[in-house]
């Protein structure tokens, strides 16, 4: 199993298939904590994890979220996103 430095974007709506969906592989549990929005404020509209990860995880994630190899602030600022600092999973 090989890690690859990746940053991965999920809409809200689709967070909670993306974090069970990686919870099946080693090292995928507990992804996709950090909430993001347009604004930085509440509600948070998409999620984000970003770090070396299995290419396992990243493969089964294709197609249900965003995928970059840009470090997290500069995928979250090229998709527009800012970090929601009071939202809780």
């Amino acid at each position: 199993m090989t890690n690859t430095f990746e940053t991965l974007i999920v809409t809200a709506e689709n967070a909670e298939l993306v974090r069970a969906t990686a919870a099946q592989f080693t090292g995928g549990a507990g992804m996709f904590t950090t909430a993001l929005s347009a604004t930085g404020a509440e509600p948070a509209t998409h999620y984000i994890s970003s770090g070396y990860m299995p290419e396992e995880i990243v493969a089964a994630l294709s197609g249900m979220c965003s995928i970059s190899t840009k470090p997290g602030e500069e995928a979250m600022a090229d998709a527009g996103l800012m970090m929601v600092a009071s939202a809780e999973i």
